[in-house]
């Protein structure tokens, strides 16, 4: 008798008094034996013509590939009937295949008469050879199964767990559980207090986590333990499952979640450091529309206090550009209008040229007010920089020229800047954008500050644009960037009317204003500010001086209040909500003040109570919104973005 033939026997006689359906076939579903439980059903006719079937070979086909159960379904006698299928041999060896029906309830207890005979074909069936009655389902099967005695000896192991423990299958028979895996974990449990042998009876059936000691490492897996039930012959029934892979899926899960933490962290002291470091540059825009409002100054003066405000604007422009490069494509990108863009770049670096004695032109192929749907900040950051280093490199009397065409057909944006300088080296160009590089008249690598470059680059690489040069020594080179158009989350700049921002606020000469600001600085130029248009202006320090001041409040309740976000003890957004919520019977339109603007800040300060957010430094032209809001309403002020 052949191996093959044994091994169905086993099988057979395994099967044949179950109270479940099965029924064995080869490769191509001719049936070699039906149990009583399947004969009963009247079913073997019908699979045979299901085998016999295109969708029956597909089965026979996929079912031979794995040793799991295979779901399918067939035309029985009495309606559509729900079965599954599996290989039983290893694939060395002829196909045999093993059917089960699925059984309803009804042909369940069908059925059921059958399982008082379960305890004569369960005595026949121990009476075979362990390795015999299992090896046929446990040695294709991925995971490691074996057989455990009470003891928890070893009496049979698949080929997945030795391969999983490193061992032959003598070496396994003469190791016990706990010689291969952590015994911390269950021998406790399995032990108890005061035993001296080992009773896997006290925990099957059981489910646990455990360490293998695997031949060249330690291998978490997890432990399913099970057991026959029987008293006289007790056999249990071992599955580990390696957990290596899922362990790393929860490292690499854990380490996302810290990601995450640590980017809202970098996100909030950014917002801090925007607002300490902005706050300079801030009081020098202020100080300077504060000077010019004087109307005192004569013509050079004036021409110079304007240069003091553009720089710092332009500082603080600069800033935020690089600032929002951090934060990705996160940030909402706002849309920009060439003309505004060429005017800015001429008012920055208008002097510089004046004393390079170099000619600075700008130029525009398109419409020059559209709405081009590319970042203005990026868009600022970009040629600023590669303006300002061509004015370094270009020679009194030769020119530098820029241009900006939008490429509607392509929906793109082109930005060049050529000059007439020194030019640049080949030895140069592999590291022309690397951080603090910097050119000489030489052409050689010096060390300096030397970021320009690098910043645009990062800024044309976030937005998936692309960034080339030309250059010739002596004649000047040519910078030339491509930007596509921004898809999907676009801020439209449109105008719109006040009254939707700012509606009942109707303010007079003689009518009160409350500035809250910790800073004395800010609160001396904005009162300033608000007292030369005839408005009676109330300053506190903080969040509590100002909740004084409303406490005591009468005939001089104020109609307009303007705070600021970061604040020591009581910050804006926690003053607000006391205030909204202390003083129902008082309305006043708050206007918050921030440094730094995106969509979560507005949207916290808009929540908190605030009527509208505005970015400091607060512009002359930003607060005639408020204060004469009939010469001035095609102005956009900071709201909860339409998004949300």
């Amino acid at each position: 008798m052949t191996v093959l033939s044994e091994r169905l026997d086993v099988i057979c006689d395994f099967i044949r008094d179950a109270s479940a359906s099965f029924m064995v076939i080869d490769g191509e579903g001719v049936c070699l034996f039906a149990n009583h439980a399947i004969q009963q059903l009247n079913v073997t006719g019908p699979l045979s013509r299901y085998f016999n079937g295109d969708a029956g070979r597909a089965t026979l086909k996929a079912g031979a590939g794995q040793s799991t159960p295979l779901p399918f379904s067939f035309e029985g006698a009495k309606g559509r009937q729900r079965a599954n299928i599996r290989r039983i041999t290893p694939a060395t060896e002829e196909v045999i295949l093993l059917v089960k029906i699925i059984q309803s309830a009804r042909m369940a207890a069908f059925t059921m008469a059958s399982q008082s005979e379960g305890a004569a074909a369960l005595q026949a069936y121990h009476k075979r050879r362990v390795s015999d009655r299992f090896g046929a389902f446990f040695n294709t099967a991925r995971e490691g199964n074996a057989i455990l005695n009470r003891a928890g000896g070893f009496v049979y192991g698949n080929p997945a767990l030795l391969r999983l423990v490193g061992l032959t299958e003598d070496e396994l028979t003469r190791k016990t559980l706990f010689d291969v895996i952590s015994e911390d974990s269950v021998a406790a449990q399995i032990i108890g207090t005061g035993a001296t042998r080992v009773d896997l009876s006290r925990i099957a059936p059981s489910q646990f986590d455990a360490t293998l000691h695997g031949p060249q490492r330690d291998i978490p897996v997890s432990v399913s333990l099970g057991s026959n039930g029987s008293e006289s012959s007790p056999e249990f029934f071992l599955t580990l499952r390696d957990l290596t892979d899922s362990r790393r899926f929860a490292e690499v899960k854990k380490l996302n979640s810290e990601l995450d933490m640590a980017n809202k962290a970098m996100d909030e002291f950014n917002r801090l450091m925007s607002h300490e470091m902005r706050a300079p540059l801030s009081k020098l825009v202020s100080i300077a529309e504060n000077l010019r409002s004087f109307g005192k100054l004569g013509a050079e003066a004036d021409r110079y206090v304007t240069m003091i405000e553009e720089a710092a604007k332009d500082a603080l422009l600069q800033y935020s550009s690089i600032l929002s490069m951090s934060r990705g494509s996160k940030r909402e990108i706002v849309q920009f209008r060439p003309v505004e863009l060429v005017e800015r770049l001429m008012r920055q670096h208008a002097l510089i040229a004046e004393h390079h004695q170099v000619r600075l032109n700008g130029a525009i192929s398109g419409d020059r007010h559209a709405s081009v749907p590319v970042d203005a900040t990026d868009v600022f950051l970009i040629m600023t920089n590669l303006v300002s280093n061509a004015l370094k490199h270009t020679t009194a009397g030769d020119a530098v020229v820029f241009s900006i065409t939008v490429h509607e057909d392509s929906r793109s944006l082109e930005l060049q800047v050529r000059d007439t300088g020194t030019g640049i080296s080949e030895a140069l160009r592999p590291r022309i954008y690397d951080a603090f590089v910097t050119t000489a008249a030489e052409m050689e690598i010096q060390s300096g500050v030397g970021v320009g470059l690098a910043l645009v680059k990062r800024a044309v690489e976030l937005r998936k644009g692309t960034i080339d040069f030309t250059s010739e020594l002596g004649k000047g080179t040519t910078f030339t960037v491509m930007l596509p158009f921004a898809e999907g989350d676009v801020e439209r700049v449109e105008p719109e009317e006040i009254g939707s921002v700012a509606n009942g606020l109707n303010l007079a000469p003689g009518d009160t204003i409350l500035v809250i600001d910790d800073d004395v600085v800010n609160l001396q130029i904005l009162s300033a500010r608000l007292a030369a248009y005839g408005y009676k202006v109330l300053t506190a320090t903080g969040g509590t001086g100002a909740l004084r001041i409303l406490k005591t409040a009468q005939d001089t309740w104020p109609k307009l209040i303007f705070i600021d976000r970061n604040m020591p003890n009581l910050n804006g957004m926690e003053t607000t909500r006391i205030i909204r919520s202390r003083f129902r019977a008082r309305d006043s339109f708050i206007c918050g003040l921030t440094a730094y603007v995106d969509h979560e800040i507005v949207k916290d300060m808009t929540l908190a109570g605030m009527n509208c957010v505005e970015q400091k430094p607060l512009s002359n032209q930003s607060l005639e919104k408020y204060l004469k809001p009939d010469r001035a309403r095609t102005e956009v002020v900071h709201r909860l973005p339409r998004s949300a």
